[in-house]
This record gives C-alpha cells, sequence and structure tokens, in this order.
C-alpha cells in the first residue's frame, strides 16, 4: 500500500513538473533607449539649462515568462543605460551637459495575449519596473567661441540622486515563432533627486521610451 502511494505520489508530481516547465520560457532581450531626467536643470556662472532633451541609451538582459493560456506575467533581469542632454547658448558662450546613469532593473508584467496566427501572437505588456542604479557620470562642458574654458566630469549617483527607482511599463509586443519584438516607455514613479523639489519647481523623474527584440528558448 505504501508503494503503491509512493507511485501515485511520483506520478502527480512528476505531471505537476511538466506541466510547469512547459509553462515557462526563459529568453534574452535587448534593445534602444531613448530618454531623458525630466525637470533637471545645470548652471554654470550666467548660463542655465532648464531641462534636458531625449538622448539614446540601449538595455540587454534575460526575460523570464509564465504562460497560463492566454494570460501571462513577465519578468527578468536588465542592465539599462538611460540619460539625458542639453546645451545652451549666449553670445559666443555655450553649456553643454550630458549624462548616462546605468540601471540594473527588474520588471514585473502582466500580458494577455491574441492569435495572430499559429506561430503568432500581439499583445500588451503592463505593470511595474524596479531599479537600482550603479553608476554613470554627468559631463558639463563650458565653450567660448571654438575654445573649451571649462569641463567637468563628475558621478552621476551622489548625495543629490536617489539610487531606488520604481516606475510603470507599458509596451506592445508581437511574438513570431519565439522571436518577439516591442515598443514601450516607462516612467519613474520615484522622484531621482533626494530632496523634494522646492516650491515653484519640479521633481526629477527617468522618462524613457524603447523598442526591443529578444528570443525565447
Amino acid at each position: 500500500m505504501n508503494h503503491l502511494k509512493r507511485i501515485v505520489l511520483l506520478t502527480v508530481c512528476t505531471t505537476i513538473l511538466s506541466h510547469l516547465n512547459a509553462q515557462f520560457a526563459v529568453g534574452v532581450k535587448g534593445g534602444l533607449n531613448y530618454s531623458q531626467v525630466t525637470a533637471d536643470r545645470f548652471t554654470e556662472q550666467d548660463l542655465t539649462i532648464n531641462g534636458l532633451k531625449y538622448t539614446p541609451g540601449y538595455f540587454a538582459g534575460v526575460a523570464l515568462q509564465y504562460k497560463m493560456g492566454s494570460f501571462g506575467i513577465e519578468s527578468g533581469v536588465y542592465y539599462s543605460v538611460l540619460g539625458g542632454k542639453g546645451s545652451v547658448n549666449k553670445g559666443i558662450s555655450k553649456l553643454e551637459v550630458s549624462m548616462n546613469p546605468t540601471y540594473v532593473q527588474v520588471p514585473l508584467l502582466f500580458s494577455v495575449k491574441m492569435g495572430v496566427s499559429k506561430k503568432s501572437y500581439i499583445y500588451p505588456l503592463l505593470g511595474m519596473y524596479f531599479g537600482y542604479g550603479m553608476g554613470g557620470e554627468i559631463t558639463q562642458t563650458r565653450i567660448m567661441g571654438e575654445q573649451v574654458i571649462k569641463k567637468t566630469t563628475t558621478d552621476y549617483f551622489t548625495d543629490a540622486r536617489q539610487k531606488m527607482d520604481i516606475g510603470t511599463s507599458l509596451s506592445l509586443n508581437f511574438e513570431w515563432n519565439k522571436v518577439v519584438i516591442g515598443a514601450g516607455y516607462d516612467y519613474g514613479l520615484k522622484r531621482v533627486n533626494t530632496k523634494k523639489a522646492a516650491e515653484g519647481e519640479k521633481n526629477k523623474h527617468n522618462s524613457n521610451f524603447k523598442l526591443s527584440i529578444g528570443y525565447l528558448f
């Protein structure tokens, strides 16, 4: 009797594990970022940059999917380079600023797949991402005419900027025969600046448009 119980238990466990394994998919994903840090401001003597423009970056990492019929959950671990750039002119003087903060990001996203054909699907991904700042620099360059008068490079993550980042993530994806192509947008809900902005000023947040391509094994 005990022997029979062991056989039944082993059969049930094997069935469950086989089912779970069939529902999980691991893959690689990477792509392009186009990001800025909203409301960032820089001043060098009489020159002030109010707000940065979007600048290109990239991301790459490992994706993990769990499927339950048409419903799915996606996560993973990604290395992501964000940033921003800006410049301002006054006469023959010019101030240029560029930055490239890097983060490790872990998303938690939900999807509902809609079949296009036997091997292709289209689906939105909606959820949150959690990020932690790893490094990066801010470069400020003061130019007079054609000559560089002053150039300074400082670490991005100082006492003035938080390493933790939490935000919303939305994308639209197309999957065909294990290849996934997507376009999306991330917005940081947690402010970048450590101290809350003064009255009349805005807090800084990460804003990022992205294009991705991946493969599921």
